[in-house]
């Protein structure tokens, strides 16, 4: 009974696929940050949500770079905007929910 090489159990095996897993998802999430994660996992089309809850977290911040100046990509179900900020959001697509924020000025 020479046992030289032992096999690997399979619990062994799905331990192994689901740390690699776990690695692979921390390692993007660190290099491309966590909220592009998000989004980008985030299961339908639609982020409007995802843009007016960041967009209301920057008015009540006063974060006025997030509020004036980062772009964002807004996807609806009726259209897709790129490259616009949540000022212009709040200015120019009020039907998103996206409020205009009085303590911020762009």
């Amino acid at each position: 009974m020479n046992k030289r090489g032992q096999e690997l159990t399979t619990s062994t095996i799905i331990l192994i696929i689901l740390g690699v897993v776990i690695l692979t998802v921390l390692i993007v999430g660190f290099t491309m940050g966590w909220g592009n994660l998000k989004e980008r996992i985030s299961t339908g089309k639609n982020n409007v949500n995802i843009i007016s809850q960041a967009c209301a977290t920057a008015c009540i911040t006063r974060s006025t770079y997030d509020f004036c100046n980062k772009k964002r990509e807004l996807r609806s179900d009726e259209e897709t905007i790129k490259n616009v900020t949540c000022y212009w959001l709040a200015e120019n697509k009020p039907q998103y929910g996206i409020e205009k924020c009085p303590e911020i000025s762009c």
